[in-house]
């Protein structure tokens, strides 16, 4: 029977237009020709004039100070802190970057996108009122907090709101703003600063910034947030603000950052420091400790931040953008001292390769990316002509060459390295699931964001030591080292210099950027061969993915069920040999979508493994059936029984065993409802209004006056639900009026004649519970879906095998040795249960099922002194909901969890006492599940 409904869930990124669909997993959920959630053209529009106001103010306060930072540095006195104007808005902006995807998922990106750029409106407003050096730079870091948000949730939005024919487009689109606000804001600052003074700068930004958040907030589609599993109540209700933050992984998120922080402190320093770069490593290494091992719901999942694929994307990202920055940065310094421009001539420098870029990211988005795909020989291809843009720039960057041949040189390199970075975008999307992309999209982000600080530092480094080399080795500049430490600082310089001292400094100044940009297309070449080892292991990784799942596949191989958390073993060679030689169609077939998961999750080295694995069998070769309720399932029939231990050794004491309670992790049970619900069959009840009255709807829309009449039902009260569960469990076979009806001593008492039979004859091969009466059938408002359970009593030290029998005989003979019967009565018996479940819905009902059983015989062994043994579940139609897919497929993106201990605190063992039993005596003890994933239940 279908349970767990949408009390016990919590809702997540963006969902659809209707909200039944997971938002997480909707990030590549539409056609090519829809988008996943519908917008109007106006709306649509607005949309993306907000997010393009906020790129461009965000980008534009990493160059505006270029222009004012020497205006200000003279009002605070402050020339030694000059780099740190800038410096500190790139860290700030960089370190909180990597936590923008998770705080999407919670507070959704309007709201979190709103609340961040109020956070930048107080930091621009400290920086105009500043009235020292300290407070500007604090101005300058509070608002580079609260603009971070602005490029990953555009990234974000995009990959969410938007078709995939556009979505290249606009990605595009976000590159064009990112480049625009790079050229623009030392432009304004600097033609707005001598007219009305550089606080008038930060001052305008403020209406506009506030004009652009209440744009977006009132434009963007109003989706509910993703709760943390504990975050949610047990009725299911969503906490407070104030909760959710609480429930934020503070300690991951604040090691994350502050590693963020200490590794560019330590490259942005005029002189690279050691110690800083050390203790973000020791950091970042405490940030895995925390994650792997305390994190509940990880700020970045591990499984995302360590993912090959993703790490060689980001890492030639890195590279490629350094190589990118340094073309930025010393273009100019190019014209200054090499060509004799005027520092405003030699910025106009820049505008070729900038229109390069952004034309370059639209023309490709705009013309070829178009589907989700790879686009593997494009990006290759992408790289090659940025290599050779390099090498061009460096063979045009002196006097020899035309200014005009270098002009097209740096368009060239601008065009290439924006297509580029949209084929590596799409490329990357490809390689990860759309579950995972909120973190993708952020961590990419933090990837461009930290190119950056490489470049300038790792650039900055080799342009004095190759420029100071050059000079030092000259006759004319020997004896001059003051005036090499002045070329080194200013090329303005150069110029002024006369003779033959002129020509070595510009030849000096050609060697080194020359030298830069060879040294980026050296970069861009060991880039060129990282890229191609992602699309190398997306498919070894695919293809192993694929085996393990053929492994445990009942329909292509022998079956074999472990026992508990072991290593896969395949029962058919020849099988996995066969399929090994066509991994195309074993991916097609078994590797629905998993990317994104390590190949060791297929390995059943956790019992949640077997679920996980049953709904990607179906997922991938699910029948594709009608169902009563109009939804729609992929239904597989008579899949591989799941097993579930019920009991582990004590580390403390090995002669003890802890109870064990199967409760799956890899998304949040909604465990009152669990309890709650088996007490109320154990009691006999019909009726809903108790679970009701306890904030457990799971039961409403089964009792529900609408339901009821449609079933003919149109006398029953509403929540009569007939002779159900718990009515067959305590009066099988008794005739039904009414809840409200005196039952006592009518029909068959199974749960009685359980207990009897477990604590008298345990041998029994007919302790048997079942809900299933044919007479019954058409009273009830849904028949039983869980419909048998039979309950098997093992003992340790029973005699097993042929041999062991022969030895007991010759015992028996020598009279050494008791009865077999003794034999098997020395230590306690171990009770395990089978469930035959002939319909099973493996979204919500499943998880609730099998904790439910798993529950009912931990009770039934307390109860006749007897040891938990194992729970098996088999299945009759295992079926996954059509609207429960994307949901699914998220859930398959995460790694099982330790499941909990269960603590019985009752001091009857032994007592045979199935009634009288409370919430409260039922400890669940340790459980850390995920974050809960809303489905809708079908009726």
């Amino acid at each position: 029977m279908v349970r767990n409904g949408l009390d016990s869930e919590t809702s997540r990124l963006l969902p659809n237009g209707n909200g039944n669909v997971p938002a997480a997993a909707r990030l590549v959920a539409g056609s090519e020709d829809e988008p996943p959630v519908p917008l109007s053209s106006a709306r649509g529009f607005l949309i993306c004039l907000s997010i393009s106001i906020l790129i461009f103010l965000l980008t534009c306060n990493v160059s505006l100070m270029t222009t004012i930072q020497g205006t200000i540095a003279t009002e605070f006195d402050a020339a030694t802190s000059v780099s740190w104007f800038t410096s500190a808005y790139l860290i700030a902006t960089t370190s909180v970057i990597p936590v923008a995807g998770k705080l999407s998922i919670i507070f959704t990106p309007r709201y979190y996108l709103f609340g961040s750029l109020i956070i930048a409106c107080i930091g621009l407003l400290i920086i105009a009122e500043a009235r020292s050096s300290p407070v500007f730079i604090l101005g300058r870091v509070v608002s580079g907090l609260g603009g971070t948000a602005a490029t990953p949730v555009a990234f974000i939005l995009v990959a969410s709101l938007t078709s995939t024919s556009r979505r290249g487009l606009l990605f595009g689109a976000i590159n064009v703003c990112y480049t625009l606000g790079i050229s623009c804001g030392a432009v304004i600052a600097g033609a707005l600063e001598p007219a009305l003074g550089w606080r008038i700068v930060f001052w305008l930004q403020i209406p506009v910034t506030l004009f652009a958040a209440l744009l977006a907030l009132f434009t963007l589609p109003e989706l509910p947030a993703a709760d943390d599993g504990e975050a949610t109540s047990d009725d299911g209700q969503g906490h407070s603000f104030s909760h959710k933050c609480w429930q934020l992984d503070l300690l991951g998120t604040i090691t994350l950052i502050s590693s963020i922080v200490l590794l560019l402190y330590g490259l942005a320093a005029p002189k690279v420091l050691v110690w800083p770069i050390i203790l973000s490593l020791v950091d970042f290494l405490l940030f895995l400790l925390v994650e792997a091992k305390w994190a509940r719901d990880p700020i970045m999942p591990l499984h995302v931040l360590v993912e090959r694929g993703n790490l060689l994307t980001g890492l030639a990202t890195i590279g490629i953008m350094a190589s990118r920055w340094t073309v930025l940065f010393y273009t100019p310094v190019a014209g200054i001292a090499i060509r004799g421009w005027a520092p405003a001539i030699a910025g106009l420098m820049l505008l070729p390769t900038n229109i390069g870029f952004g034309t370059g990211s639209l023309v490709v988005g705009w013309l070829h990316i178009k589907r989700p795909g790879s686009y593997y020989v494009s990006l290759l291809a992408s790289f090659v002509v940025f290599i050779a843009s390099e090498v061009f720039l460096s063979q045009t960057v002196g006097l020899s060459a035309s200014t005009f041949v270098f002009l097209i040189a740096l368009f060239v390199n601008g065009f290439t390295s924006g297509a580029l970075l949209n084929y590596s975008l799409a490329h990357l999307l490809h390689l990860t699931h759309a579950t995972t992309h909120a973190f993708v999209l952020s961590l990419n982000a933090m990837f461009r964001a930290l190119s950056g600080s490489f470049g300038a530092s790792i650039a900055g480094g080799i342009f004095l030591r190759t420029l100071g080399g050059v000079l030092s080795q000259s006759e004319h500049f020997k004896d001059k080292p003051d005036l090499i430490r002045t070329l080194l600082a200013s090329p303005r310089v150069v110029y002024e210099l006369h003779g033959p001292e002129r020509q070595i400094a510009i030849e000096g100044y050609t060697i080194a950027i020359r030298t830069l940009f060879l040294v980026g297309a050296v970069t861009a070449v060991v880039m060129l061969f990282i890229q191609p080892t992602t699309e190398q292991w997306n498919r070894y990784q695919q293809r192993t993915l694929a085996l393990h799942a053929a492994a445990n596949s009942q329909v292509t191989l022998g079956y074999r069920q472990p026992l508990g958390p072991q290593p896969v073993s395949y029962d058919n060679q020849e099988a996995v040999r066969s399929l090994s030689q066509d991994h195309d169609t074993v991916i097609r077939d078994y590797a629905y979508p998993t990317a994104g998961i390590p190949p060791h999750a297929m390995a059943l080295r956790h019992e949640e493994h077997q679920y996980l694995n049953l709904i990607r069998r179906i997922l991938s070769s699910g029948e594709h059936r009608p169902d009563r309720t109009g939804t729609g399932t992929l239904s597989l029939f008579a899949p591989p029984q799941l097993r579930f231990s019920l009991s582990k050794p004590d580390p403390s004491n090995p002669c003890r065993r802890i109870a064990v309670l199967p409760l799956l992790t890899t998304k949040r049970v909604f465990l009152r409802a669990v309890t709650t619900e088996l007490l109320w069959f154990i009691s006999g009840a019909t009726s809903s209004k108790p679970l009701s009255d306890a904030g457990i709807h799971i039961w409403d829309g089964n009792g529900s006056r609408e339901f009821l009449d449609k079933l003919g039902f149109g006398t029953r009260e509403v929540g009569d639900l007939g002779p159900v569960y718990g009515f067959q469990w305590r009066h099988f076979g008794a005739e039904y009026t009414d809840p409200s009806a005196d039952y006592s001593g009518r029909g068959v008492d199974q749960m009685a004649e359980i207990v009897a039979k477990l604590r008298t004859n345990p041998y029994d091969r007919r302790i048997i519970l079942s809900a299933w009466n044919v007479a019954d059938l058409n009273k009830m408002a849904l028949p039983p879906c869980h419909m048998f359970a039979q309950f098997y009593v093992s003992y340790p030290d029973a005699p097993r095998g042929v041999a062991a029998l022969q030895r007991l005989k010759k015992q028996e003979e020598n009279g050494t040795h008791g009865t077999p019967s003794s034999a098997a009565t020395s230590t306690k018996g171990r009770l395990s249960c089978v469930l035959y479940q002939r319909s099973c819905d493996m979204g919500l009902g499943v998880p609730f099922n099998i904790a439910s059983y798993a529950l009912l015989t931990h009770m039934l062994a307390h109860a006749c002194d007897l040891e938990p043994g194992e729970f098996i579940h088999t299945m009759g139609d295992a079926h996954v909901y059509l609207d429960h897919v994307d949901a699914l497929q998220e859930q398959l993106q995460r790694e099982p969890r330790e499941f909990p201990t269960l603590n019985i605190r009752r001091d009857d063992r032994g007592s045979g006492e199935m009634d009288g039993w409370k919430v409260e005596d039922l400890e669940v003890v340790g459980y850390k599940p995920y974050a809960g994933i809303k489905m809708k239940m079908s009726v």
